[in-house]
């Protein structure tokens, strides 16, 4: 009995207990329940960096507190500053940019602490040092180097340096000269108090050249360091094969000392024969501004006789070019069109950049010496170079001459810039260079000249030109060639020189030739008259007399008398007498010629009238024949003249041929009127 009573009592119980958990299950499912989640603070997502500036100097704007704070809830945060002496912190309130102005002549260090609020926590940043005036110590530089170890003629190369500072870093600037004098690049910004100052160029020192370069580097307070300056030597390579579009090629050359070797040589000129082409330009320029792009289109003919495969590559522009193809074939006579689009990147630094656009076949290789400038995107001024024609041209040695214009793009202010110019050839090399300081308002318009190396090849060359300031860099360039030309107007020139000469030589030597045989003549008649003074000396038997005038007429011939003859009378008188004979016969011998010329000078005469006869003769036949083709005499005698006939022979001619067909006219109408008059 009792047992079952406690059984019971049990089951009771637990019926009891599950009406009391069944009824709290159906209260707490209808009712509504909510979460209590506590507010979480702001937090510093990282550390305020310490400040420094220069003395008596604010620093506006130097951090936005929204960069540093963050609420986990996005809940719009204020700030405040703890109070600082000397220096007055102020946190813009729609913005939240800090700024910080100084007492006047304040110098030290002063620390300052920032709060960020969400209205119910504040979260406190770290402890931002505030130097006013007390940073000396400069940025320090450690490992400078490039990113090669061999370095050629117009590879991209990039410089490197490890910087630090104490406070912050704010900007560097890289320096290189290249052997035409130290150029400076604009200032790019970095920050952090450790950090690498980075620049990529294009080398264009020639071979064997040694490059220099260095980095400037500057701390948020304006301290500057600057590193040692390093060096490389340029190496020495072979370049690509000269002779662009219209010849040059490549083919194996060994040594010209064994019979095998010259054999194979002419293999090759033969194998040249066979397969060769011709491109459409023999070098190529062109002018980019950065982010812009620009089409040249190379054509490519196949001028031998076999089909070619080509391949097109441009690795020291691969960064700057794009083909539209760079391999296929073409059929012999036939030719291919390729596009190359040339694209500036817009972070490319400005400047003049160097390669060579190779088209190669199996057994040939061309190239084209290809050049670009790359302007900046947005200039405060710029540049433009022109030259005149006649030093398009010029020779090695001479003088070449441009015209420099510089422009102020936007407002209206001094410029104050290098001026950097220089010739070039299509690698790169530097001939010629100058540099100047210039300064300018709205415009500057320069000529400026620099001379050709009498060593300078024969071939296209440049002028260069580049002006920078410390924050841009305006460059140009224009072509022109070395070589010599013929002038005509020089050749005219100098032979009009020469036949001036030419002609006064001639009319000089028949002057004197004239001269000479007046003088002669005149000679002869004076010794004459004294031979015949002589003889009337002899005749009267006046020795003395006639002995001086026989040594004078002596002295007339350069004949001086021997000593002896003074002293024999009878010799004496027998040379007087032979003298005497010998100058008439050579008097009458001279009136001889003087008779024959005017012979000879007559027979030309009637020479000259048959001579004018012929030539009226064909004047008339000429008039004759012009007639019958149906042309008017005004028209015959305007063409005779242009001929350069003369007009009296012309009219001449004319009244001739006019009398013979008057008379012609008038006989045969005499026999008219004797006709009618027999009928």
């Amino acid at each position: 009995m009792k047992k079952r009573q406690r059984l019971k009592e049990r089951i009771f119980y637990l019926f009891i207990l599950f009406v009391i958990l069944f009824s709290s299950f159906i209260v707490f499912a209808d009712t509504e329940t909510s979460l209590n989640v506590p507010n979480a603070p702001p937090y510093l997502v990282k550390e305020i960096p310490s400040q420094s500036w220069s003395e008596n100097e604010s620093l506006i704007d130097a951090f936005d507190l929204d960069e540093y704070f963050e609420d986990p809830e996005g809940v719009q945060l204020t700030y405040y500053n703890s109070s600082i002496n000397d220096i007055y912190v102020s946190i813009d309130p729609i913005t939240n940019m800090v700024s910080f102005f100084p007492r006047a002549g304040y110098s030290g260090q002063k620390n300052v602490t920032f709060y960020a609020s969400d209205s119910q926590y504040d979260t406190l940043s770290n402890i931002v040092t505030l130097s006013v005036g007390l940073d000396r110590d400069p940025p320090k530089w450690y490992f400078p180097g490039i990113d090669k170890t061999v370095v050629y003629q117009n590879d991209m190369v990039t410089f490197l340096t490890n910087w630090t500072d104490d406070r912050g870093l704010q900007e560097f600037i890289f320096s290189i000269n290249q052997g035409a004098g130290w150029a400076n690049y604009s200032a790019i910004s970095f920050s952090g108090i450790q950090n690498i100052s980075s620049s990529r160029i294009q080398i264009m020192a020639p071979a064997l050249n040694v490059v220099y370069w260095k980095y400037y580097a500057f701390d948020t307070s304006g301290n500057m360091n600057v590193t040692d300056t390093q060096n490389f030597t340029v190496a020495s390579q072979a370049l690509p094969p000269e002779g662009g579009g219209g010849g040059g090629g490549g083919g194996n050359e060994g040594d010209s000392g064994s019979i095998s070797d010259l054999f194979g040589k002419i293999n090759v000129l033969q194998v040249r024969k066979v397969e060769d082409f011709q491109l459409s330009f023999y070098e190529l320029k062109v002018s980019l501004k950065q982010g812009t792009s620009k089409t040249r289109v190379l054509k490519i003919t196949n001028t031998g006789l076999e089909e070619i495969f080509i391949n097109i590559s441009s690795p020291k522009l691969k960064d700057f070019v794009v083909f539209s193809s760079t391999n296929f074939s073409i059929l012999p006579g036939k030719n291919k069109e390729i596009t190359i689009d040339f694209y500036a990147p817009e972070r490319t630094i400005p400047g003049q950049y160097f390669g060579y656009i190779n088209v190669q076949s199996n057994k040939i290789n061309k190239s084209i010496p290809t050049v670009l400038d790359i302007q900046g995107i947005d200039l405060e001024f710029d540049i433009s170079l022109n030259m005149s024609e006649e030093y398009k041209l010029i020779k090695p040695g001479k003088e070449a001459r441009v015209n420099i214009t510089l422009t102020n793009l936007k407002d209206l202010r001094d410029v104050n810039a290098s001026l950097y110019y220089a010739i070039k050839d299509y690698t790169g090399k530097v001939y010629n260079f100058s540099e100047e300081e210039i300064s300018f308002f709205s415009s500057l318009f320069l000529e400026r000249s620099l001379q050709v190396p009498e060593i300078a090849q024969e071939g296209p060359y440049l002028f260069y030109a580049r002006a920078a300031d410390d924050k841009n860099i305006a460059i140009d360039s224009v072509e022109f060639e070395v070589g010599t030309r013929f002038n005509f107007s020089s050749f005219i020139k100098i032979g009009s020189i020469i036949l001036l000469i030419i002609i006064f030589a001639i009319l000089l030597a028949v002057f004197m030739v004239k001269y000479k045989r007046d003088k002669k003549k005149e000679r002869l008649l004076e010794l004459y008259i004294l031979l015949n003074k002589l003889k009337e000396l002899i005749k009267q038997n006046k020795e003395e007399d006639a002995l001086e005038l026989f040594i004078k007429i002596k002295e007339m011939y350069r004949e001086p008398i021997p000593k002896e003859v003074f002293n024999d009378k009878e010799r004496l008188k027998k040379e007087i007498s032979e003298l005497y004979n010998y100058f008439s016969k050579e008097k009458k011998e001279t009136e001889n010629k003087t008779e024959d010329k005017k012979m000879v000078s007559s027979e030309p005469n009637s020479m000259q009238n048959n001579q004018v006869k012929l030539a009226q003769d064909k004047y008339i036949a000429y008039i004759k024949d012009c007639r019958k083709k149906g042309f008017a005499d005004d028209y015959i005698r305007k063409s005779l003249l242009d001929k350069g006939w003369p007009e009296q022979e012309i009219n001449n001619a004319f009244n001739t041929l006019n009398n013979k067909i008057i008379s012609k006219k008038e006989d045969l109408l005499k026999k008219e009127v004797k006709n009618k008059a027999k009928k």
